[in-house]
């Protein structure tokens, strides 16, 4: 076996993942895997194989589903394929770093933070549905409102994200910078908002408790006028 090539015990340790996970995508996403065997039929993996375990790790993490990340996935390798027509070496030497970039950008932490920017706000928005249907009808237009907007917010962002592929060098940091902003304001918004309606949600909880209170007193005057008579 070449050196290049290693087994699945090497590659769960080089991923972090269990043997058997990396069995289960590579069933879940075999267009993207094609694993050999050696002699004894053992699975070997080759470096583009680690890689391409490593990606759709990350997506995974990141709360995506099988569609979204095939997607995704199409994307890169069409546009790691597909390099634009260029004139002269240093040219093509200049693309392929960029794109080299954007898709080291793309399978970066940073991404994956905006992924999880994703899953916070479906969980904020659960977190508020629940609270809200304990308590009053009328708040549920509320919850729609918001979780149109932060669906808003978040596409504006993977919007942004979508452009970093086709645009230059100089383009792509500006639009990192754009978006790690964006990000940060996002974030606040989302927090601002959660404490918001948390405490909408207490102050009518705390006069409901006080109208429960009144009505228990005024029921115990009017028993002690019954009793008087």
């Amino acid at each position: 076996m070449s050196e290049k090539y290693v087994h699945i015990s090497k590659a769960s340790s080089l991923l972090g993942e269990d043997a058997y996970m990396l069995r289960a995508w590579e069933d879940e996403f075999e267009k993207f895997l094609t694993i050999k065997r050696d002699e004894k039929m053992a699975r070997i993996y080759s470096p583009e194989n680690i890689e391409m375990l490593r990606r759709i790790k990350n997506l995974k993490e990141a709360g995506l589903d099988k569609k979204t990340i095939t997607l995704m996935l199409e994307a890169q390798q069409m546009v790691e394929k597909n390099p634009p027509q260029i004139k002269n070496k240093e040219e093509t030497d200049e693309i392929k770093k960029s794109l080299a970039k954007i898709v080291e950008f793309i399978d970066s932490k940073e991404v994956e933070n905006l992924l999880q920017l994703n899953l916070r706000i479906k969980k904020i928005e659960m977190g508020i549905k629940n609270t809200i249907l304990e308590t009053n009808k009328e708040h549920e237009l509320l919850l729609k409102a918001q979780t149109e907007r932060n669906q808003r917010e978040f596409k504006k962002i993977n919007e942004q994200l979508q452009e970093l592929t086709v645009t230059s060098k100089t383009e792509r940091k500006m639009y990192q910078e754009e978006i790690s902003n964006e990000r940060q304001l996002v974030k606040e918004d989302i927090e601002s908002r959660e404490r918001k309606f948390l405490s909408f949600v207490r102050e009518h909880q705390q006069k409901q408790d006080r109208f429960k209170h009144r009505k228990s007193g005024l029921r115990f005057i009017k028993n002690m006028i019954g009793f008087a008579k």
